[in-house]
């Protein structure tokens, strides 16, 4: 398990932080015992306090539940669950942006491609193969619609719960701020359009041939694209 020793202030914060992104990254799952409190001290470098202190904060998220004489197991999620976490943090549209929306993704969706490539059913890859289609072929409306399709759809052929719950909880959470980034996209189509297609394509391609390196690495350019584009427009 890949934790750090935290510094010593904000500790539980940090703790909770470290756990959320392990869950969120699918190296921790429903149902996973998380480990005692004693290995945990160790593992942060911490004292119990600080240990027994996010671990109470975490159970009152929902996202660990504790069993008696029998340790704490990462919970059952929903998006509720995320929500919480959001809310807790203070996190709203006001404060949002298009590019911290990108940056959010960019941190799972690769994650998500590399599953997705390993774990897509031939169902899952021709409902892929008609959005990507779609988005080529549909006005500006319908085409952006289809272009989240595609990255829902992924989430979904990823078969993991904890990311799709994130990535629909972001892009559902953050619709005004996605309603911002596609007014923006709509300004330089279909200039754009030849673009996002030919991505698509690339990271349709490399899931199809279960190249799951392949697909995370071009879902990473692919989003870090989109930043980029984003920051450049809304800087103009």
């Amino acid at each position: 398990m890949n934790l750090k020793p935290v510094k010593k202030e904000r500790i539980s914060d940090q703790i909770i932080d470290q756990i959320f992104k392990l869950i969120v990254s699918g190296n921790l799952k429903p149902g996973d015992k998380i480990p005692s409190e004693r290995k945990m001290t160790e593992l942060f470098d911490v004292s119990r306090n600080s240990i027994r202190e996010a671990i109470k904060l975490l159970e009152m998220l929902g996202f660990l539940v504790s069993k008696r004489g029998d340790g704490t197991y990462i919970a059952d999620m929903s998006s509720d669950v995320f929500e919480g976490y959001i809310n807790k943090h203070n996190i709203s549209n006001d404060n949002l942006n298009a590019s911290e929306v990108v940056e959010a993704r960019m941190a799972i969706e690769p994650s998500i491609a590399k599953l997705a490539a390993e774990r897509r059913t031939e169902k899952q890859l021709n409902m892929l193969e008609n959005i990507v289609d779609e988005i080529e072929n549909n006005s500006k409306s319908k085409n952006n619609e289809a272009d989240l399709y595609f990255h829902r759809m992924l989430a979904k052929a990823s078969q993991n719960k904890v990311l799709e719950e994130t990535l629909n909880f972001l892009i559902d959470y953050t619709s005004e701020v996605s309603k911002k980034s596609r007014e923006i996209n709509e300004t330089f189509f279909p200039l754009r359009i030849r673009k996002k297609v030919e991505e698509h394509r690339t990271i349709l391609e490399a899931i199809k041939n279960q190249d799951s390196k392949k697909a995370s690495v071009l879902m990473y350019r692919h989003l870090k694209n989109v930043k980029i584009k984003l920051e450049r427009l809304s800087s103009e």
